[in-house]
């Protein structure tokens, strides 16, 4: 079945948009080895710089489990190695611990999810038990009445419980992502460190994307080097680094434990989307 179609830079799906990404590497030197699959659009919150409200017309992915099955066997046949399951908020979807196990079957390198935690206290264990590896957690704030606003309804307590259970549930590596809101959360950067680095995660800020509700919202970028600067007291002195195979973060070593980490995702003042 011909599942990929391919250009120089990207080996995509036309089968409701699941997009096979590229590595790091240059695309002319070498196939992309990374996909990201997005289980549904649907989300239970609406954050402000995503959508403008959570019943807001998008659709549920209609692949059933066997497509989904067959899909990924498929890319898997063509040379993936990686892949992360986002969406929308996977957890929503019905069949993902099914799927996760499924790709657990497969042989891959690295198997991660992106998820806001909401329904991550009851999932965190069935998922680790199913295959799962990595996770990266979506949190823009530690304060309830913030986090409520930021999220339209979302509830604070919830997500820091799904968080709690993950750590619990000993992944191999779990990423909170931050979003950057200034006049939000921008003061609050030196917290949500302390907070990650407590539990052995590694906290990551990421600029407002000039996608969505924020195409709406530039003037409240926050740019990388600003939130570098308000950290630099925690981390060393150098520039950012990558790392091989993972997505665009760049990131900085703790003063204190070499072990520990931030990272930046910086898409909005650097254009790493560009070339």
């Amino acid at each position: 079945m011909a599942f990929l179609r391919y250009n120089r830079r990207v080996r995509s799906l036309p089968i409701l948009s699941a997009v096979a990404r590229p590595s790091s590497r240059s695309a002319s030197s070498a196939p992309p080895r990374t996909v990201r699959l997005s289980l549904t659009d649907r989300c239970d919150l609406a954050c402000v710089y995503c959508r403008p409200h959570r019943n807001d017309g998008y659709f549920e992915r209609k692949l059933d489990l066997p497509a989904w099955k067959t899909l990924t066997e498929g890319l898997v046949h063509a040379g993936i190695r990686r892949v992360r399951i986002t969406g929308g908020e996977p957890l929503l979807h019905a069949d993902v611990l099914a799927f996760v196990s499924h790709l657990a079957t497969l042989g891959l390198d690295d198997l991660a999810l992106t998820t806001n935690a909401t329904r991550l206290e009851a999932l965190a264990l069935p998922l680790r038990a199913a295959g799962l590896r990595r996770l990266n957690i979506s949190i823009d704030t530690l304060d309830a009445a913030r986090f409520f606003r930021l999220t339209r309804g979302g509830d604070l307590d919830g997500v820091l419980r799904g968080i709690d259970a993950a750590v619990a549930a000993r992944f191999d590596e779990i990423k909170l992502n931050t979003v950057v809101v200034r006049g939000e959360n921008d003061r609050e950067l030196e917290s949500l460190v302390r907070f990650a680095w407590e539990r052995r995660m590694t906290p990551r800020f990421l600029e407002i994307m000039a996608i969505g509700e924020g195409a709406k919202m530039q003037a409240s970028v926050v740019p990388h080097e600003e939130m570098r600067a308000q950290l630099a007291h925690l981390l060393v002195d150098g520039e950012p680094a990558r790392e091989p195979n993972r997505g665009p973060a760049k990131y900085v070593a703790a003063r204190h434990d070499p072990a520990l980490r931030v990272g930046f995702i910086t898409g909005t003042t650097d254009t790493y989307c560009k070339g």
